[in-house]
């Protein structure tokens, strides 16, 4: 049997105690140790892999200090909150050679994977319309375009392997709330082929996860709140049975961050570092940075 991976946390608040229960029910890993925002304490601990999931601006300077010592990396979304950072942290992560993976959490829900599976049987994606968010208190540590949009934007840049030609977004909604504000988004991006993918995104919104991904064959939507988290519209086209087999054969779907805390295991067990989700986090990183100005 393999030894049990010994994963360091930092970061205590609601995500850091989402990450200590889903570790907790694995056999091959265990959190040896723990910190807030003292993660320095953590420093010379005896770990495979630290999960980072701080405040978002103090994200890159844990993933530096672990990274240099040769520790592998869980960085939760977003990456960072200025995209200077994160291109200067993507030199330095090319010379850790460490597994790095960040925590876009809908990028490793099981539908949303399978709807990527899916998606070219129904021909080219003419556009995506997407909504995220929810009325929750705001956080003082990250703008709701910031805790919000990350979701949103990395499935759509995912699903288009593309930069967008274009981004423009403006705020909608936008008053105090204790500490931060209440802030609603919506953001347009523009991609090759005159593909459009709209996104509504805030934190003053009705609770909404909701992807719907168009083609030329009809449409497949991701739903992470509705009980059939992923649906096929065939719309006016003759129903693909491989589509909807594959849908209805998949049965229940696995929780996201159960799949994200086994892949960075595997990820430390192989010790093959891979950069692209590092890269695709720092194309996200460069959209919200391109609406934050534009919506100033």
């Amino acid at each position: 049997m393999s030894k049990v991976l010994r994963l360091g946390l930092a970061g205590l608040g609601p995500w850091g105690r989402h990450y200590q229960q889903t570790v907790g029910r694995r056999d091959d890993a265990a959190i040896a140790a723990s910190a807030g925002r003292d993660w320095e304490k953590l420093v010379g601990e005896e770990i495979d892999g630290i999960i980072i999931a701080t405040p978002p601006a103090s994200h890159l300077a844990v993933a530096r200090r672990f990274g240099e010592l040769g520790v592998a990396l869980l960085i939760e979304k977003p990456l960072c909150l200025d995209l200077a950072e994160a291109l200067a942290f993507r030199d330095a992560a090319a010379k850790f050679r460490v597994p790095l993976l960040v925590d876009h959490i809908h990028l490793f829900s099981p539908a949303y994977r399978l709807l990527k599976e899916l998606s070219p049987l129904l021909g080219r994606i003419t556009g995506i319309v997407s909504a995220g968010g929810c009325s929750s208190p705001a956080r003082p540590d990250t703008p709701p375009l910031w805790d919000w949009g990350p979701h949103d934007v990395s499935m759509v840049l995912d699903l288009m392997h593309a930069e967008p030609l274009h981004v423009a977004g403006r705020r909608i909604h936008d008053r105090p709330s204790g500490a931060g504000r209440e802030e609603n988004y919506e953001i347009e991006l523009e991609f090759p082929g005159a593909v459009r993918a709209r996104i509504a995104v805030g934190n003053a919104m009705s609770p909404m996860r909701r992807l719907e991904v168009i083609h030329e064959r009809g449409s497949l939507v991701y739903d992470d709140l509705a009980q059939l988290k992923l649906a096929y519209n065939p719309g006016e086209h003759v129903a693909d049975p491989r589509v909807a087999d594959a849908i209805h054969s998949a049965g229940t779907f696995r929780l996201p961050l159960d799949c994200v805390v086994e892949e960075f295991c595997a990820a430390i067990r192989a010790s093959e570092p891979d950069l692209r989700q590092l890269d695709l986090a720092i194309s996200v990183i460069g959209v919200l940075n391109q609406v934050g100005h534009a919506t100033q």
